[in-house]
């Protein structure tokens, strides 16, 4: 979760800016616009795997698909990074702005992604959600946050970014308690949007028990609430109804 009072902090330094490759990673707001168009189901076998030492044996089967944002990063630093022991964190799959996808960890295997975790799945109120769902880490910034007419975001512990790439919008997330965060968010492409979707299918295909109800958020399962934002600015509903169009 985004740490407000080391963004005020911050406020006095002077900020980076940097400028994504826009034509990778972020699109006009003329395309940002769902193409309705049904989309077919990824075939898993096609995804470049890249195997991370970051993971374990399941306790359950798979039940669920939790979806996050990456928080600032390239789709090739995120991928190393969720590769390297220090980072104690992986993920099933991480797509990139532009529908880069690289699987991490065998579905058949826990990915270290959800961290303390609980919600009630098929009945049954579960914890450790690693243990039985699959994470995708969607490559986004997060939060963003306005001042005098520029937006930011935190890298790391001690840098200030200036966010320079397609306009942010407005973006709120509710949390199972009725909290609601409210920021701006950088908008995920479109093409980004549908490779997810594909994604799901995908999965949703090899694990039919994958009902609607468990395509969860990183937020909403997280413990305790608050403790994450992610997927801060998708618009979960979209996504669901049209995995399960």
């Amino acid at each position: 979760m985004f740490n407000w009072a080391r963004f005020f902090v911050f406020l006095k330094r002077k900020p980076t800016v940097v400028t994504p490759n826009t034509q990778n990673h972020l699109e006009t707001g003329e395309t940002q616009m769902n193409t309705i168009t049904k989309i077919e189901p990824l075939d898993l076998m096609t995804v470049n795997f890249d195997k991370s030492p970051n993971q374990s044996d399941r306790k359950d089967i798979v039940r669920a698909i939790v979806l996050h944002h990456t928080g600032p990063g390239t789709f090739k630093g995120i991928v190393n990074w969720l590769k390297d022991p220090r980072a104690v964190a992986s993920a099933h799959y991480v797509l990139g702005y532009a529908a880069e996808l690289t699987q991490l960890v065998n579905t058949t295997k826990k990915a270290w992604h959800a961290g303390p975790s609980e919600w009630t799945i098929d009945g049954t109120k579960r914890k450790d959600l690693n243990h039985c769902t699959i994470g995708i880490e969607i490559c986004n910034p997060g939060v963003l946050v306005e001042r005098d007419g520029k937006y930011y975001y935190e890298k790391g512990r001690d840098d200030l970014v200036e966010w320079a790439g397609a306009s942010p919008v407005k973006a709120s997330i509710t949390y199972p308690s009725g909290r609601i965060l409210e920021g701006y968010s950088a908008p995920y492409p479109e093409v980004q949007r549908n490779k997810l979707i594909a994604l799901c299918k995908g999965i949703i295909k090899k694990y039919p028990n994958i009902g609607r109800e468990n395509i969860l958020t990183h937020f909403g399962i997280s413990t305790p609430e608050g403790r994450k934002n992610d997927p801060f600015g998708l618009d979960i509903q979209d996504i669901i109804n049209r995995i399960f169009e």
